[in-house]
């Protein structure tokens, strides 16, 4: 703890937080007047993280000054904040603005602050509270830094694929309002195989194949086309890719094959992928990542969350598995590395079409080549390399690992550290067809009945979780079509948008 249990008063009567070095952190004769003089100090932003807490004097300036403001505010620990509770100002507050701390401030942004909703961003360290603990200051201005560029990062996704999830999320649950969501497999005492697509791939398919009655094989959708040739059977293959190119992966089967692997689509995956596969007969399982309109979706149907850290169908394959009860996992083709000169095993889609395409002075390697080399690499050892987003990856995986309770056995192969891993009951989640007509109803009229009741003001829109579903969608049309225009005409033509889709 950084502060004592004891309390001073102020000449005022205001009650001043002491900290364990024995210095006060607001002023021992008038607190509020120290704090408004701070706040006039303060540029206008929409979304404010306070470092420090105190007695709140400081944050109560900061509400009065920017009443429209959202307010985070961060304290050393828990049990810091629990004592400073016991002034009634800080009590006050606790009602309007949000605590964190170290353990859970990146977690508070990511779950709080959009680009869309909040453009002016502000980071304030209350001054007697960073003077006396400078190191606590930096800490918390680091992780900060770090968690906004991933909040830039997904910001950037959204508004590149805004528009394509928005749209096969629609078309998908329409899907699934004529077809039942096939049944999950359950766990058989098997280790679960999570194949991707890396160059090590070429190697370790031998040991799939050696070994296949040991194995659960679930491949991603970029590594499926490459166990197909091989001739690998895959109990489930897992697509998350919102792009329409992924139907190429699975160009490479017809309606001949054996109907016995399952296909694992995101809700938000190309209808061209899953028409594909159920013109072929096979049974086909949507699950949903975090996406809000998935979420909305959610409410009416039971569907199976899926988590893919950074958007890695690797991570994605490995939750799948942990949900349906495997205990144990191991990786192949997982390298987040280039190497043998090339960025994937053989035979995947990118094969067919590089060798298609390919003349003399332009073949696949010097297409393989462009691709590996369009950043800067990083040597990892002879003959591999890497780059910081790939290592960001890697790092997402082990952390999804660590985070489930899993252990490290080898470099590729993860336990349960519990011998029961809990898992979803698996049959609530293929209980009924998707009752479409009523969701997209939800959908628009509470839409539209928030746009009406609002007028054009941008206040209060967002207390509309049918609003939130569209926020992926306007950040897309704000990068495409009207950079400068306001939240409100966003939301409108994300409305219309809808309107679209749906009709």
């Amino acid at each position: 703890m950084i502060y004592k249990s004891e309390k001073e008063i102020a000449k005022n009567g205001s009650l001043v937080p002491v900290f364990t070095t024995g210095r006060l952190m607001h002023s021992k004769y008038n607190p509020q007047n120290e704090a408004v003089q701070f706040a006039k100090a303060i540029d206008k932003a929409d979304l404010f993280i306070i470092l420090g807490l105190g007695g709140g004097y400081h944050i109560e300036a900061i509400q009065n000054a920017h009443p429209n403001a959202k307010i985070i505010v961060a304290e050393n620990s828990f049990s810091d904040i629990n004592t400073l509770l016991e002034i009634p100002l800080v009590k006050n507050l606790s009602q309007s603005i949000i605590f964190c701390t170290k353990e859970n401030i990146a977690q508070t942004i990511l779950s709080v602050y959009n680009p869309l909703l909040f453009e002016r961003f502000s980071v304030i360290s209350q001054r007697a509270w960073a003077q006396n603990y400078p190191e606590l200051d930096t800490t918390f201005r680091a992780i900060i830094n770090a968690t906004l560029k991933n909040v830039s990062a997904d910001y950037s996704v959204q508004a590149h694929f805004g528009r394509h999830w928005h749209r096969n999320i629609i078309e998908n649950i329409k899907f699934l309002s004529t077809h039942s969501n096939a049944p999950l497999p359950l766990s058989n005492g098997k280790t679960a195989a999570i194949i991707a697509a890396g160059p090590s791939l070429d190697k370790s398919a031998k040991k799939i194949n050696a070994n296949r009655e040991n194995y659960f094989v679930i491949a991603t959708d970029t590594a499926f086309s490459a166990l197909h040739r091989r001739g690998i059977y895959c109990d489930v293959v897992i697509s998350i890719d919102a792009q329409n190119i992924s139907y190429k992966h699975f160009m490479c089967i017809d309606a001949k094959e054996n109907k016995r692997t399952l296909f694992v689509f995101d809700l938000s995956s190309p209808p061209s992928s899953i028409r594909k596969i159920a013109q072929l007969g096979f049974p086909i399982h949507f699950t949903i990542n975090r996406h809000p309109l998935s979420q909305l979706a959610s409410q009416f149907f039971p569907f199976m969350t899926v988590e893919s850290g950074a958007g890695t169908v690797t991570i994605a394959a490995a939750d799948f598995a942990r949900q349906i009860g495997f205990t144990q996992i191991e990786l192949f083709g997982a390298d987040f590395a280039y190497s043998l000169g090339k960025p994937y095993t053989k035979g995947t889609y990118l094969d067919s079409i590089y060798r298609e395409s390919e003349k003399r002075i332009d073949n696949t390697e010097t297409k393989y080549t462009a691709l590996m080399y369009r950043t800067e690499l990083m040597a990892k050892a002879d003959g591999v390399f890497t780059t910081p987003i790939l290592e960001s990856y890697k790092s997402t995986m082990e952390f999804f690992f660590s985070q489930n309770n899993f252990y490290k056995v080898n470099e590729n192969t993860y336990k349960a550290k519990d011998s029961i891993i809990s898992k979803e009951p698996c049959e609530k989640f293929y209980a009924k067809k998707f009752p479409y007509q009523e969701f997209i109803h939800y959908l628009l009229s509470q839409t539209k009945k928030s746009i009406e009741t609002n007028g054009n003001s941008d206040k209060n829109i967002f207390n509309n979780n049918c609003v939130i579903a569209h926020l992926p969608a306007m950040a897309a049309i704000k990068s495409k079509q009207c950079e400068n225009n306001a939240i409100f005409t966003l939301l409108k033509l994300a409305y219309s948008a809808t309107v679209r889709y749906t009709t």
